[in-house]
């Protein structure tokens, strides 16, 4: 077989492999996203922030001993 016939083989293959796909319906996804970062929002350091004696990027403190 020509390598042309081979690439067209691959190409419907991963044609009929994307369209068996199960697909969602975008206002479903979209609910289970919202849900999802609405339970986990507490949690979320980029939202609810870090406490400041947890903080590793704060200022340090100078040293003392000179």
């Amino acid at each position: 077989m020509s390598s042309a016939t081979l690439q067209f083989q691959k190409q419907v293959g991963q044609l009929q492999a994307e369209a068996a796909l199960n697909r969602m319906k975008l206002s479903d996804s979209l609910k289970e996203m919202m849900d999802h970062i609405q339970k986990y929002e507490a949690a979320d350091p980029f939202v609810a922030g870090i406490a400041q004696n947890d903080n590793p990027f704060k200022d340090q403190k100078g040293c003392l001993i000179l």
